[in-house]
């Protein structure tokens, strides 16, 4: 008798751990179905607010060309200058015109 509920109890827990796998099989599923679905979405918010972003770069480099030319040129010295760095320059430099005169006006 103790043999035999043994038995049954061995069946009901292959019968449990059965169902628990399949129950998880589906929530692992389910889990990259939604993850995937969430990405392609990322992805497409992403590349609608890049291409948002570069119709106003667009419209603001449009809208002054030269003040776009001279950010672009501070942005480049900030790119290899630190506070160690030495710079020797001669006196044409577009960067000295910029210290002496400031940005162009808009």
């Amino acid at each position: 008798m103790k043999a035999e509920r043994g038995r049954i109890a061995r069946k009901y827990r292959s019968e449990g751990e059965e169902e628990a796998q399949k129950i998880r099989s589906g929530a692992d599923l389910e889990s990259a179905l939604l993850l995937a679905e969430a990405n392609q979405e990322a992805i497409t918010i992403k590349g609608e607010g890049e291409a948002k972003a570069a119709d106003i770069y667009r419209q603001a480099i449009q809208k002054d060309p030269e003040f776009y030319r001279f950010l672009r040129s501070l942005d480049a010295y900030n790119a290899f200058m630190n506070e160690r760095t030495t710079v020797v320059l001669p006196n044409d430099s577009e960067l000295l015109q910029v210290l002496r005169k400031g940005p162009p006006s808009p």
